[in-house]
């Protein structure tokens, strides 16, 4: 499989790795770019010499920028940039995989990050220390990129609550990371009343509709994601 990372390193593409997780199952490990290509010569056991090649990858995100070199959107003092667990985003449906035992917004988390990953969007996660002594808030998302500051709920038997919990947790990460902006991740569209109480509080919503994220943000469109009401128009105060 030679020619299919030459012509993505040629093309600007991305590579991405995948390793076995089970009958077509694969676990996402990393995006990476193609650094250096060499040739290795080795004997066979039948004593001829074969020649094979050998490809130095970099991960996406150190070829754009590390954590630690990530200018963090706050007091660096108590906001700190923290990595994404990237081991374990599936590259299959993460919400629907039998291997995934994680909380239900944590599945929903992963495939969004998948999704963002896949557009060539570095993710990463926000530390916040809001008093000395005490154990830092963990972000669910950010990606410094689209300045977007996400916050993850499932369960649709608690709609509501999951809305106003996620709203109350961005306006507590946003009192020490200002100027970003806010968004509500949620497993489908809510209701129109939820939608406003959102707007009302300056955060977008984004969920997934079939194989589409929508949004009530006007995205960039390198996000991969689309504008609701220009996906379904005068649908905006839809109650369903």
């Amino acid at each position: 499989m030679n020619k299919p990372v030459l012509s993505a390193w040629r093309d600007g593409r991305p590579i991405q790795v995948l390793q076995r997780a089970g009958r077509g199952l694969y676990r996402f490990v990393d995006s990476f770019v193609l650094g250096d290509v060499a040739e290795r010569r080795y004997q066979r056991p039948d004593g001829r010499f074969q020649v094979s090649m050998v490809f130095r990858l970099r991960t996406v995100q150190d070829v754009t920028h590390q954590p630690g070199q990530l200018a963090a959107p706050g007091d660096p003092a108590r906001v700190r940039v923290r990595r994404v667990e990237r081991l374990d985003l599936l590259c299959r449906d993460a919400m629907d995989s039998p291997l995934c035992d994680e909380r239900p917004e944590t599945r929903l988390s992963k495939s969004f990050e998948r999704h963002l990953i896949s557009q060539g969007h570095p993710v990463h996660r926000l530390g916040i220390r809001h008093t000395p002594d005490c154990k830092q808030l963990l972000t669910d998302t950010w990606i410094g990129s689209l300045n977007l500051l996400l916050e993850a709920k499932a369960g649709a038997t608690q709609e509501r609550q999951n809305v106003r919990m996620a709203l109350g947790q961005l306006a507590d990460y946003t009192r020490f990371v200002q100027g970003v902006r806010k968004a509500v991740l949620l497993e489908r569209r809510p209701i129109a009343d939820l939608l406003d109480l959102s707007t009302s509080q300056q955060a977008d919503v984004i969920w997934r509709e079939d194989d589409r994220w929508l949004s009530t943000g006007r995205w960039p469109r390198s996000s991969g994601i689309e504008f609701w009401e220009d996906v379904r128009p005068g649908d905006r105060h839809s109650t369903s």
